[in-house]
């Protein structure tokens, strides 16, 4: 088991706004890549979920088929149980 003794909130050159500094960028410039990154993701996820992509469709049809497999298992653990 490894101990390190530094404190949790102590500075540190791990995070993405100062890997893209070291890359060249200014923190104007790492402050926008981010935010640009991040309304891309919120965009892309409202494309999938209202335009319901293929993808969605699969993932629903996925669901529906759990959920059926799992009224039959209570089904027949009721049944069972009750001796029919």
């Amino acid at each position: 088991m490894i101990i390190y003794l530094i404190g949790a909130f102590s500075a540190d050159k791990n995070h993405i706004h100062h890997k893209l500094m070291h890359m060249g960028m200014t923190q104007h410039q790492a402050l926008c890549t981010i935010l640009l990154l991040a309304v891309s993701y919120i965009a892309m996820n409202g494309l999938l979920f209202w335009w319901e992509l293929p993808l969605t469709h699969t993932l629903n049809g996925y669901t529906d088929t759990m959920e059926k497999m799992l009224r039959r298992l209570e089904q027949t653990t009721w049944s069972t149980a009750r001796g029919g």
